[in-house]
């Protein structure tokens, strides 16, 4: 469906919720909230799950339960996460959308201390845990925690990295995306009328099986781009020298490395 607005797509989110300030919202968030609470206060000042494989299991079990059904900002964070992408620009949208990444960030920051510990079991300790089958559902995450270990900092260092995601890099995204949607041109269609378009349908006109369309859209599109480009070169500064930071800090070498890692596959291999 068209929308009148940013992109051109719309979506019907009410089996998410009714509205913006549905009621429901606030409910929801107070679950997630709770939950997760409930599970940061049995865990955070235990380790006896760092030394037998039946308590981590218990503790794996609710973790995943957690992840499944609340996480850090449950439907409410899903919702707004795909009505500012219908509206990028919407005042009212940014603040909602804020508050509950607010909301989110507090619990990851307070749940933190989990995976941390979980990936700084004792070496001795690991291979018992990876070859116990009470385990075996558990047995990549354990790798991938145990093989992580290394790079990742002390939980009051892993906090600070969190806090300043968005604005050493979310902030940076967030306004060049939103400055590029609300950029309109008069493209060329295939039925030989112009007609004004926005940011996202000139995207979409590229796919066209024409090659004057093609090249009306190639044109507009980068008289957009180069209309931003200084703020671009600075977006993109200022998240390549985060992510510098951010590798020195857990003494990673390759800037690449980290995805490699996150993406299960060995550097030597790619």
């Amino acid at each position: 469906m068209k929308n009148s607005k940013n992109t051109k797509y719309t979506w019907n989110l009410t089996p998410l919720f009714k509205s913006d300030n549905d009621p429901e919202i606030e409910k929801d968030l107070k679950v997630v909230k709770e939950k997760s609470y409930k599970f940061i206060n049995k865990w955070k000042d235990r380790d006896d799950y760092l030394k037998n494989p039946e308590i981590l299991k218990q503790a794996l079990d609710e973790y995943e339960t957690w992840v499944r059904y609340y996480g850090t900002s449950g439907k409410p964070g899903y919702y707004f996460s795909l009505r500012t992408r219908q509206d990028q620009n919407n005042p009212e949208l940014k603040a909602k959308d804020n508050k509950i990444d607010s909301f989110s960030t507090k619990i990851d920051n307070d749940i933190t201390f989990f995976y941390l510990n979980i990936s700084k079991i004792d070496k001795k300790l690991q291979n018992k845990f990876l070859n116990n089958k009470k385990l075996k559902k558990y047995n990549h995450l354990l790798e991938r925690a145990f093989a992580k270990s290394k790079y990742l900092l002390t939980e009051p260092e892993e906090r600070i990295i969190n806090l300043k995601e968005n604005i050493a890099y979310g902030n940076w995204v967030n306004m060049v995306s939103s400055l590029l949607s609300k950029e309109e041109r008069e493209v060329l269609l295939e039925n030989g009328i112009k007609k004004t378009k926005n940011f996202s349908e000139i995207i979409d006109i590229f796919d066209s099986k024409h090659k004057k369309v093609r090249d009306s859209a190639c044109r507009v599109f980068n008289d957009i781009i180069y209309k931003y480009v200084d703020i671009a070169e600075h977006e993109l500064n200022s998240i390549l020298e985060n992510k510098k930071i951010d590798d020195e800090l857990r003494k990673i070498n390759r800037p690449d490395f980290t995805r490699h890692l996150n993406d299960d596959i060995e550097t030597e291999i790619v």
